[in-house]
């Protein structure tokens, strides 16, 4: 007879099969031969997290903050992170007693999310949302106790040993000091043995995470986008952060804007904003799998550092295919279709949707004024270089600024 392991082994391949063929089954993959091969790179991509959030953290009892194996550069991806933030996965036992403390350097923001469990297992929900950057004394450093207790500034559900806390390091340049963070052990939970019962329940965790990356995330963010802008592309919707903290690890801190735009060679996405005077915002192409685009070569993103603003003091960002020129150019790496998103935090007023509209690539200079940002192709390999010497430092490369 088959042991637990065989059993939760075959539930997962059971699990990667259904995710499978959900992909397949859907209209962008029987109507776009160039759409099939990212989607299995997705499917593929959703495989590798489901080991480093469900499998890697059950070696060792000691919690750490896991910075490169959560969402990370454009490595790990599926969800449209952006080049802008680190995220940090953290599990915590709810019958234990807890210290996060660390400095916050440069960072814009420094929210921290805590869900019951990790999304895809029974009875995940997002219970709290903490801004670290609140909690600072006058050198920047910050000391929270995190538990179930009453008195824990931070509070975890006491019925889950897996607590799921999620981290964004959030900055405006790629070189600004990101602090630290760290987490100490004030009272162990009970010691967790690492046999075959708790591999099978990590296995079978596994699975229900890889279902849902690819159910909510490979498929299901293209169709809300769409549904949410009343059918149409090339439109925006409305998302509020605290309405998909749970469903979808949105930060309850921000609003997203988001749309699936489409476009043919000879079109642009021309899109106007004035912009907020909140803690961050920008903008990032991906593709129709909800994964990002190759921001560490390619201007996919801009934010309120990068972007350019024109003298009436309004943002307008150009999405097409080839180089037009014009600083605020988001680059979607040759995908005639795909996502973008607009992301808001900490605005002190509800957030103004841009305007979208698709013009001709003639018609772009008449369509923006006169004293439009520009840039000439020396300039344009100038940010580049700038932006693979940022990403290389921020994700742990090399720290050589261009």
């Amino acid at each position: 007879m088959p042991g637990e392991l065989q059993e939760a082994w075959a539930e997962y391949r059971d699990a990667s099969e259904r995710s499978r063929e959900l992909l397949e089954s859907t209209a962008r993959f029987t109507g776009d031969p160039d759409l099939q091969g990212p989607a299995y790179a997705g499917l593929l991509e959703a495989q590798a997290m489901a080991y480093n959030f469900l499998i890697a953290p059950t070696r060792s009892d000691t919690p750490e903050v896991f910075w490169q194996s959560t969402w990370h550069a454009d490595l790990y991806c599926l969800g449209q992170p952006i080049s802008d933030f680190q995220y940090g996965g953290l599990f915590l036992d709810g019958r234990g007693r807890y210290r996060v403390h660390g400095g916050i350097g440069d960072l814009r923001l420094l929210p921290l999310q805590v869900h019951t469990r990790v999304q895809g297992a029974p009875g995940s929900a997002e219970i709290g949302n903490y801004l670290l950057d609140d909690h600072t004394d006058d050198r920047g450093r910050f000391s929270l106790t995190v538990g179930a207790h009453d008195d824990a500034d931070i509070r975890l559900d006491p019925t889950s040993a897996d607590n799921f806390l999620l981290v964004r390091r959030i900055v405006g340049d790629w070189f600004d000091d990101v602090g630290t963070l760290d987490v100490e052990v004030l009272d162990a939970p009970p010691a967790r043995s690492i046999d075959a019962a708790t591999t099978a329940a990590a296995i079978r965790a596994a699975a229900g995470f890889l279902e849902y990356l690819v159910r909510v995330f490979t498929v299901g963010l293209h169709d809300l986008y769409i549904a949410r802008a009343d059918g149409r592309t090339n439109a925006w919707a409305v998302m509020p952060g605290q309405e998909v903290a749970t469903s979808l690890v949105g930060s309850p801190s921000t609003t997203y804007v988001p749309a699936v735009f489409q476009i043919a060679e000879d079109e642009a996405v021309l899109v106007e904003w004035e912009p907020p005077k909140s803690a961050y915002w920008s903008f990032q192409v991906g593709d129709v799998w909800s994964r990002s685009l190759d921001f560490t070569h390619r201007q996919t993103d801009l934010n309120m550092v990068r972007a350019a603003v024109d003298p009436d003091g309004r943002v307008r960002v150009v999405l097409c295919l080839t180089d037009p020129g014009y600083a605020n150019w988001l680059d979607p790496c040759g995908h005639r279709t795909g996502t973008l998103v607009v992301r808001n935090y900490r605005a002190p007023d509800d957030t103004v949707v841009p305007t979208m509209r698709v013009v001709r690539l003639a018609d772009l200079p008449a369509q923006l004024p006169a004293g439009a940002a520009r840039r000439t192709d020396e300039e344009r390999r100038r940010d580049l270089a700038h932006r693979r010497a940022g990403i290389r430092a921020f994700f742990g490369g090399d720290h050589v600024r261009s």
